[in-house]
């Protein structure tokens, strides 16, 4: 008796999951092309992902919807694949959050500025840019210097 073939799990389709989650298909194979899901073909020119690839999709498109950059995103995934810890994925996105409350602020005080002056305004601008590189990572900061 020849061996089973191995039962594959059910795979959805791209194609159902991108309206269910308002995004492009476009969108979704742009995250696979990133490495952040995987996909397997189900036939001619469609492709459908796993239960655990629909939750990980489903957890990027929650976080970009929010304002999370995918290099976030991804560094969170692999702190999560790596198997650390959740307070470790979770320090990671609140940088990411912090960077984003930081940005807000920087820019709401551009805005509160008066229109008439543009010395003013071009200070703003210029801590904007200081507030940007101190939030950004060291080897940034030591670059752009």
């Amino acid at each position: 008796m020849s061996p089973q073939p191995a039962r594959r799990t059910h795979l959805t389709p791209i194609s159902t999951l991108a309206p269910r989650l308002g995004v492009t298909t476009r969108g979704l194979r742009y995250y696979e092309t990133l490495g952040l899901i995987s996909s397997e073909k189900i036939a001619a020119g469609a492709r459908g992902l796993d239960a655990a690839s629909v939750e990980r999709l489903t957890l990027i498109v929650g976080l970009r919807a929010i304002g999370v950059s995918v290099e976030h995103i991804r560094r969170a995934l692999d702190h999560q694949r790596m198997r650390r810890s959740p307070e470790a994925v979770r320090a990671q996105l609140q940088q990411a959050l912090d960077e984003k409350r930081a940005l807000i602020a920087a820019l709401q005080a551009l805005i509160d500025l008066s229109p008439g002056e543009p010395t003013t305004q071009a200070r703003a601008l210029a801590r904007l840019d200081l507030e940007a590189a101190a939030s950004a990572s060291p080897s940034k900061v030591r670059d752009s210097v």
